[in-house]
């Protein structure tokens, strides 16, 4: 899963979206995923996660380990 992208969007509930970071490049989604931030709406989490992912990748790009440093 070295492609995927770190930041990803989960519904909570009826109106709570959460944007959590996954634990490592080579695990699928969890509960255990560190919680970023939450939403009240979709397209404000999907917005947000896809402003941290592209940030990851630039940090990615500069950095001599991908995931060594966080976005956010």
């Amino acid at each position: 899963m070295i492609d995927s992208e770190r930041y990803y969007v989960q519904r909570q509930e009826m109106q709570a979206f959460l944007v959590r970071e996954l634990a490592s490049s080579e695990q699928d989604p969890s509960e255990e995923d560190r919680i970023v931030r939450m939403f009240p709406d979709l397209e404000s989490a999907y917005h947000f996660a896809d402003a941290a992912n592209g940030i990851q990748r630039k940090l990615d790009a500069h950095t001599a380990t991908s995931w060594s440093v966080r976005a956010v």
